[in-house]
């Protein structure tokens, strides 16, 4: 353990000080007054070393922070103030020469030395005084605290006489740097700081205040997003208004306006600075060191990117890898934990939350990579396998699924116009064959399964026109991939029947269900629950337009020669009690149609339950 210098010897008293900082500093700083108020108290005091790391998202405004409580000392005649950059070993040593070129450190100039223990000792003495060293962009766990003899943080030096300031985005490294209690979160800034970070830099236009609120929330008050912002207005000499309508166009037209350049003196002239490449920084070093963490991140990219479950993650039956990984994403924080608990008060299914920019940056980044598709197929295969159909004994769980569904089949890549040679592009590459598509290939069997899935719950919840339309979409990937007789088109088929039924459409219902029949019947038998259920429905559309005679004596055929095999009791735990009650009904048969209701109602209640999806 290293022995710190004894506060008891006074230090040699110098004449000068020294403002060492390498950016520059604005006077358009606003807002963060507890966080400047708390560094205030903890850094810079008489005999004590003290550490403290500021952690955050790439481009929340750490190294503004850092800066705006660097230059009180700037005209210090008690605190010298040095700044130096970590990115990687060369960085340092470059920082750590410019301080020993510029304080004249006996044996600087001399090629033997080594740079960083000449500079790390001279900090540690007494010609040093009183100090402040600020140590910016800490984001690279293994050179920093690795399982090298030779780490960077072995030459951050421990004196009495010196505060060191960290900014880091990897929360790991700030807990391992200054330990949890002296580690500061930095997040967006709040609404009120948002504002008059705008009027500071735009000027104070009352008319523009909605306007200007909206671009806020729009950029999750991240300074970075809001500085790029106000160099794109005021170089393009226009207002917040039109600014606001360029980025809402399209996803396409946000990563334009978030991959621009700009100029930004308070940031390091080696780092990007357009959103998007900065936190492609985090992406790839996630995707270097923590291969899981990278593959869920793409994963939830692909997602909705509030109310993620748990359970539609990567890596879910290794609970060690997956807890570890989104440790990583957290410590950088990419996501974060939604605490939520039931009713009962019992821990539900972990929920997290992905920041917008973020979702939207690492989907960029993915295409990028030539790896967007790649994770569109694994995520509708995940979602297809998990994803149960919208019953009601299992509603929880699929309410939770169904928003992310809803947004996984509805990007680009899955796009279907009927009519058109461009349905589903990434889809009809399998049209070849009707087997499971490999990895990384989009599989049209999983993307039909969970089309028909999405269109099943949004029937359950009364979203019918909804509801049309993804069953709708999933029978133009049939059309276009999937025999006729495939298990999922006359489900797919029963489904929209059922939304043209709800609508009041009973001549589209018909039709669909007699398609949904005929199809049901190359893979089902005569007396299945499915086609008897199809049977019912288009009995009852019949009924309904008073020609339901025919479909009467039919349904009394097919009824007597069901009971001849299995018997009268048997055919009340199926739905060919609800077949003929519904035909009975629509004849006016009322007395009877009731009957065979309540004694199928009665089997499936007593059976299987209240809430079973039969009653």
């Amino acid at each position: 353990m290293q022995v710190l210098p004894d506060p008891t010897v006074m230090p040699t008293m110098r004449s000068k000080t020294y403002y060492m900082v390498p950016i520059q500093w604005s006077d358009e700083f606003t807002g963060r007054e507890e966080i400047l108020q708390v560094l205030s108290s903890k850094l810079c005091q008489t005999d004590k070393h003290s550490r403290v790391a500021l952690e955050g998202l790439g481009g929340v405004g750490k190294t503004r922070i850092a800066l705006q409580f660097a230059v009180q000392y700037q005209k210090s005649q008690e605190v010298s103030v040095f700044w130096v950059h970590v990115g990687n070993a060369e960085r340092l040593k470059k920082s750590y020469l410019d301080i020993a070129k510029k304080v004249k450190i006996p044996r600087w100039n001399d090629s033997n030395s080594n740079m960083l223990e000449l500079v790390k000792d001279w900090f540690e003495g007494e010609a040093s005084g009183k100090w402040l060293l600020v140590v910016d962009n800490a984001d690279n766990m293994e050179s920093l605290y690795g399982s090298n003899p030779d780490t960077l943080s072995d030459y951050f030096p421990r004196s009495y006489s010196g505060s060191i300031l960290m900014t880091t985005r990897y929360n790991k490294v700030g807990i391992k740097f200054a330990t949890s209690k002296t580690t500061i979160e930095v997040s967006g800034l709040s609404p009120d700081e948002s504002k008059q970070f705008l009027n500071v830099r735009l000027g104070v236009i009352t008319q523009e205040d909605a306007d200007r609120k909206q671009l806020a929330e729009e950029l999750e008050k991240i300074q970075l997003a809001l500085v790029q912002a106000v160099s794109f207005i005021q170089q393009n000499q226009t207002t917040v208004e039109c600014y606001l309508q360029l980025y809402q166009d399209s996803d396409i037209s946000k990563i334009r306006l978030l991959s621009k350049e700009f100029e930004d003196d308070t940031r390091d002239r080696e780092s990007r600075n357009p959103v998007a490449t900065t936190w492609a920084v985090s992406f790839n070093y996630i995707r270097e060191h923590d291969t899981a963490a990278a593959d869920i991140l793409s994963l939830m990219s692909m997602l909705d990117a509030q109310a993620i479950p748990e359970s539609l993650l990567p890596f879910i039956d290794d609970r060690l890898t997956l807890k570890e990984s989104l440790g990583t994403l957290m410590a950088f924080s990419l996501i974060s934990f939604r605490n939520t608990v039931s009713a009962e008060g019992e821990q539900e299914d972990r929920l997290y939350d992905l920041h917008r920019l973020v979702r939207l940056a690492m989907r960029n980044w993915l295409r990028m990579e030539d790896s967007f598709v790649v994770w569109t197929a694994r995520s509708i295969e995940t979602l297809a396998a998990r994803y149960t159909l919208g019953f009601l004994s299992t509603r929880a769980t699929w309410l939770k699924f169904l928003p992310h569904a809803i947004t996984l089949l509805s990007c680009d890549q899955l796009k279907v116009e009927e009519g058109s040679s461009t349905v589903s592009r990434a889809v009809t590459k399998q049209e070849a064959t009707v087997e499971h598509a490999s990895d990384g290939q989009i599989c049209p069997l999983c993307t039909t399964k969970l089309f028909l899935s999405v269109a099943c719950s949004l029937l359950r919840i009364g979203n019918f026109h909804l509801a049309g339309q993804f069953a709708q979409q999933g029978l133009l990937i049939r059309e276009r991939v999937l025999e006729d007789g495939h298990s999922y088109i006359h489900q797919i088929l029963g489904i929209k029947a059922n939304v043209f039924f709800i609508l009041y459409d009973l001549s589209g219902a018909a039709n669909l269900l007699r398609r949904a029949i005929d199809v049901g019947l190359v893979n089902l038998d005569l007396l299945s629950e499915e086609i008897l259920d199809y049977e019912r429905k288009l009995a009852l559309s019949r009924g309904f337009q008073d020609i339901v005679d025919q479909d009467l004596k039919i349904c009394m055929e097919r009824f007597k020669t069901f009971v001849g095999i299995f018997g009268s009791e048997y055919s009340e735990k199926t739905g060919f009690s609800s077949l003929l009650a519904s035909c009975y009904a629509g004849v006016g048969r009322d007395e009877e149609a009731f009957d065979l209701t309540m004694k199928a109602w009665r089997f499936f209640n007593d059976i299987q339950g209240l809430f079973h999806d039969r009653i």
